[in-house]
């Protein structure tokens, strides 16, 4: 989970980057080790349903030399446990594969 989100993290990173090198109107709030950092926690998060251990860890393995990374920690983690919650709810376990997707659909159908 935590190189997972670390690469997804950092590509994020490197295209908005990017895009604000080539476009120049789009402006990047932070550095592309930052989205390293906030992926890596998300995905720890929202895989081990662990927000607190995530955000502790996260700023532990960053050096906690700076703690700018506090808020978008936050926000992201907020977002994926959201979204891990609509997408792979807890009573999908011991259902076949045809039952889970059946309940994953109605359960973001209700929320939308």
């Amino acid at each position: 989970a935590l190189f997972m989100g670390a690469c997804l993290g950092g590509s994020l990173g490197r295209l908005l980057e990017l895009v604000d090198a080539n476009v120049g109107d789009i402006i990047t709030f932070s550095s592309s080790s930052t989205y390293v950092i906030v992926g890596m926690a998300s995905m720890l998060a929202a895989m081990c349903s662990v927000p607190i251990t995530a955000v502790v860890l996260a700023l532990e393995l960053a050096g906690g030399a700076s703690y700018q990374a506090v808020l978008p920690l936050i926000c992201g983690i907020g977002v994926a446990l959201y979204v891990a919650s609509v997408f792979l709810p807890s009573r999908l376990e011991g259902m076949n594969r045809e039952e889970a997707l059946k309940t994953v659909q109605a359960n973001v159908a209700d929320r939308m």
